[in-house]
């Protein structure tokens, strides 16, 4: 308790209510799920990822319009 005395910022959080409860489950849930996704990608899946989308499409033809 010494702690939140020197540090309010250190203090306990406030005790959410059943709704923001709930949005912050679904956010380290959503959060969780994107953090697999991109654990799961091979390597060469993640670098392709990362390649600035003019990299991605100089080999292409243009697109009839």
């Amino acid at each position: 308790m010494r702690d939140a005395a020197a540090r309010p910022w250190f203090a306990d959080e406030e005790e959410l209510d059943w709704y923001e409860r709930h949005l912050v489950d679904e956010e380290d849930a959503e959060y969780r799920r994107l953090a697999a996704w991109v654990d799961g990608l091979t390597a060469e899946e993640l670098n392709g990822l990362q390649q600035p989308a003019g990299e991605l499409n100089a080999g292409r033809e243009a697109e009839p319009r």
